[in-house]
C-alpha cells in the first residue's frame, strides 16, 4: 500500500465520520448500535479488500459473476439462520417482504456486480474506497426520498470522502506512470 493510498483511506474515513458524527450517541443502547455499527464496517472492509485481492485476480465478467453468487450463496446460509433469533415481530405483509427481497436482491446484486468489475481493473484500496461513496449516495436518497435535512458536516464529510477518493485515483494514475519502464 502506497502511502497516497493510506492518506485517502484516511480522508475517506474522516469524511465518513463527520457525516455520521452528529448521530453518534455515548449512552444506552444507541451506543451498542453504534459499537456494533463499527464492528459491521470493520468486517466490511476486511471483506471488500480481501474480495478485490480475490477479484482482482480473475479475468473474465463470467469468474466475476461467479465469484459474486458464491459470496451472495454464502452469506444467505450464513445469516439465514438469525430469522430464527430474530423473528419478525408484528405484522408483516407480504408485499413489505416481496419488497425487501427485491430491494436486496437487485440493488445489491447489482452494486456488488458493478464494483467487482471495477475491483478487477483497480488497486484493492482505491476499489474499496469507491465503497465509502455508498456514504454520499445513502444520505443523498434519505434526503431525496425521506425528507431528512442535509447537514454541514455532511457536506463536510461528502467532500472529503469525495476528495479520498480522488486523491487515491490520482495517486493510481501517477503510480502506474512512475512504474512504466521505458518502451521499446
Amino acid at each position: 500500500i502506497r502511502m497516497v493510498e493510506v492518506l485517502a483511506t484516511g480522508i475517506a474515513v474522516f469524511g465518513v465520520f463527520f457525516t455520521v458524527r452528529g448521530d453518534v450517541v455515548l449512552a444506552g443502547e444507541a451506543l451498542e448500535g453504534d459499537i456494533l455499527e463499527l464492528l459491521a464496517g470493520l468486517t466490511w472492509a476486511i471483506f471488500l479488500l480481501g474480495s478485490a485481492k480475490a477479484v482482482g485476480q480473475t479475468s473474465s465478467t463470467i469468474e466475476r459473476i461467479a465469484f459474486l453468487f458464491n459470496v451472495l450463496f454464502l452469506s444467505a446460509v450464513a445469516l439465514t439462520p438469525l430469522a430464527f433469533f430474530f423473528p419478525l415481530r408484528g405484522t408483516v405483509e407480504i408485499h413489505g417482504i416481496f419488497l425487501l427481497v427485491l430491494l436486496g436482491v437487485f440493488p445489491t446484486a447489482l452494486a456488488s456486480y458493478l464494483w467487482y468489475e471495477a475491483a478487477a481493473r483497480l488497486s484493492a484500496t482505491s476499489a474499496s474506497l469507491l465503497f465509502t461513496l455508498s456514504v454520499v449516495f445513502t444520505f443523498v436518497n434519505a434526503h431525496l426520498f425521506l425528507g431528512e435535512a442535509i447537514t454541514q458536516d455532511m457536506i463536510i464529510g461528502a467532500a472529503l470522502i469525495v476528495g479520498g477518493v480522488l486523491l487515491a485515483k490520482v495517486g493510481d494514475k501517477a503510480g502506474d506512470t512512475k512504474n512504466d519502464g521505458p518502451e521499446s
